[in-house]
């Protein structure tokens, strides 16, 4: 059970009382554990980093990623700090930093909470939980296919049933509209216009480019028979390569998957502003809710020679603080994934005790 009392908390904050309490516990608990065993390190990030200190950025096909972050002053040193709203970045700032001198890939696993500055209209809560991998040092459909199953293989644990999974390729619109020439001001209706499958703002804001992206949209659908469609297209050679690559771990992933369905839409963009290979959501026919989300990265250390932190907070490793020198350190791939709390154990239909 969850309250949330008028005047007390702000907007999109909530108490969680028991039962529900320790069954968010329980549910967050058996994921780590099987991330655990497959060899995934745990981690805990600072609450709390430096704006103007950011250790480590994540890019990828759309140019950056949707700043929805908290902010607030340091009353000790002065400087503007950022709350976490995801775990993505400060995992890869550790991997690429405190972590840089570990072999590759790395692997490492996280729970915690992160909060956000604005809620949506599906989806108003500002504070939430989150459990996930991260993956680190490989970009090929090996890395991917590893954490899209090992994910998957921990909600099938949860018994959450009538699972899809969704496999989307960012960098594919975005090569499109590199060769297509969309401009600046355009790329972001055009966009949402994708994501929404809405035919006539896409004629409308594409241009010459309006048959291909037509042709992509009919293609999406069941796994199998979206590839046959796929492997059909004659696309603009920028976009040859990365249509290959989807297609590739696409394939791999159809024999591979036990537990789910697998859907293709590869224009699909929505909320993986800054990754860059293919991306891939988890959904639950039942309660019609995502589940969670994740994808190929780039992590890359900027050219800040010490990584800091707010006073107060602490890095618990025996790694060295300093980095290499400046510009040493060049983009990383990664792959990760982040599974939603809420909406797990939403969706979870087993018991406590056979939770645990």
């Amino acid at each position: 059970m969850a309250t949330k009392k008028e005047g007390i908390l702000p907007s999109g904050f909530r108490d969680v009382l028991p039962p529900q309490a320790d069954y968010e516990a329980a549910v967050v608990a058996r994921l780590m554990k099987h991330f655990q065993s497959a060899g995934y390190a745990r981690v805990k990030p600072s609450l709390m980093e430096f704006e103007t200190h950011h250790a480590v950025q994540t890019t990828g096909a759309a140019g950056g990623s949707d700043d929805n972050r908290l902010k607030l002053m340091d009353p000790v040193s002065n400087h503007l700090m950022l709350i976490r709203n995801d775990f993505t970045t400060q995992v890869a700032r550790i991997a690429r930093t405190s972590l840089a001198h570990h072999p590759r890939p790395l692997r490492l696993s996280y729970q915690g909470e992160a909060l956000c500055a604005h809620g949506s209209v599906l989806n108003p809560a500002r504070q939430y939980g989150q459990v996930g991998i991260e993956r680190f040092g490989n970009d090929d459909a090996n890395a991917d296919i590893e954490v899209m199953i090992l994910a998957l293989e921990g909600l099938h644990a949860l018994s959450i049933p009538e699972m899809t999974l969704d496999l989307n390729m960012p960098p594919l619109t975005q090569a499109l509209f590199e060769h297509f020439e969309i401009a600046p001001d355009v790329a972001v209706p055009l966009r949402h216009a994708l994501n929404s499958k809405d035919k006539t703002a896409i004629a409308q804001l594409s241009g010459k480019g309006a048959p291909t992206f037509q042709q992509l949209i009919e293609a999406a659908g069941d796994a199998e028979v979206s590839v046959t469609r796929l492997q059909s297209l004659s696309l603009p050679l920028p976009a040859k390569r990365p249509l290959e690559q989807f297609i590739e771990t696409a394939e791999r992933i159809i024999k591979s998957i036990k537990h789910a369905s697998v859907v293709l839409d590869p224009l699909e963009n929505h909320g993986f502003a800054y990754h860059s290979g293919v991306t891939f959501s988890y959904l639950t026919r039942v309660q019609g809710r995502e589940l969670g989300r994740g994808g190929q990265y780039n992590a890359s250390a900027t050219t800040s020679s010490v990584q800091r932190l707010p006073t107060g907070t602490r890095r618990t490793s025996r790694a060295p603080q300093r980095l290499r020198s400046a510009g040493a350190l060049d983009a990383e791939p990664a792959v990760g994934c982040s599974l939603f709390v809420d909406t797990l154990v939403d969706s979870c239909p087993l018991p406590i005790e056979k939770v645990l």
